[in-house]
């Protein structure tokens, strides 16, 4: 300052002697202040470090008890499903008894039913049926002889399965047990299965015109009677197709192509329109001809 002054020699001592203690004085208060400050810092970080410290507690806190609050929620929320998961558990079982007493309800009277029908089945003399003989009889006669009987003593067609089933033996016993208990106990069900184990379908019926000749001692009108069955029940079960379309469907495959021939008979059609429709799709989708020279189905 004394330079700045233009002050030297003497004078500038003169000045500095002078001023000196001015200057430590000042000195002394910017360091007394700068102190004050320091400590006033000091003190605001130490403020500032308890106040964060005491929002983090006072979130810890608050984390803890949210987490209290969510597990008792859970807690509840168990105990209600396990609650409500019993009450469910206890209607099934009150349930599952009730089904229980009600098939065994069923099951008596069931029993009771058949008990009575066998009783009466039992006390009263059976009509003359003899047992099925698969060697001789003709499933189908057998069971329209068999309707005939039960019709003349009213049955009551609901037992009809059980009648019949006695008097049923070889294969036509292996087709009854095959049918499931249900069907067992309905009678044209099991007329179903008994045609169709001997082969008594519209096919079954069309190769037995084909295959028929006389039996040993028969008479030219039984067998001729015998042929018109046939014709009768290959129409009945086509349907009631017309015997004209029947004969000139059956003609019509024996000329085709051997594959060609299985695949139509496979398959069921409602009229000549259709099966021809399926023959040409049959033939195209193999780039061939009807005429093609393949082995023919020799089917009588």
């Amino acid at each position: 300052m004394g330079k700045d002054l233009g002050l030297t020699d003497d004078k500038l001592v003169a000045f500095i002697e002078k001023n000196l203690p001015i200057v430590a004085a000042q000195e002394e208060k910017d360091k007394e202040r700068e102190e004050r400050e320091k400590d006033r810092e000091e003190r605001r970080l130490e403020r500032e470090a308890r106040l964060e410290s005491e929002r983090v507690n006072a979130e810890a806190e608050k984390a803890k008890q949210e987490a209290q609050r969510q597990t008792q929620e859970n807690e509840k929320a168990m105990m209600e499903m396990k609650i409500k998961a019993e009450q469910e558990a206890e209607e099934r079982r009150q349930q599952h008894e009730l089904e229980m007493e009600k098939l065994k309800a069923d099951t008596s009277l069931e029993h009771s039913r058949h008990e009575s029908t066998r009783l009466e089945i039992t006390s009263k003399p059976k009509p003359k049926i003899p047992f099925f003989d698969e060697k001789v009889d003709e499933m189908d006669s057998y069971l329209e002889r068999f309707e005939w009987v039960a019709e003349g003593c009213n049955w009551d067609k609901g037992d009809w399965p059980y009648h019949l089933s006695q008097y049923l033996k070889g294969k036509a016993t292996e087709a009854y047990i095959r049918l499931s208990p249900s069907d067992r106990k309905n009678y044209n069900k099991v007329k179903e299965a008994l045609l169709e184990r001997f082969n008594l379908t519209q096919e079954g019926y069309r190769k037995k015109l084909r295959d028929a000749e006389a039996y040993e001692d028969e008479t030219p009108a039984q067998l001729h009677t015998r042929i018109k069955t046939y014709v009768l029940k290959w129409i009945e079960l086509s349907g009631g197709k017309d015997i004209v379309d029947l004969v000139s469907d059956e003609q019509f495959i024996s000329s085709c192509p051997e594959d060609l021939a299985i695949h139509l008979r496979q398959t069921s059609y409602n009229n000549s329109v259709e099966m021809c429709d399926a023959a040409s799709l049959y033939l195209h989708a193999r780039g061939r001809k009807l005429a093609t020279k393949t082995k023919k189905t020799i089917t009588k």
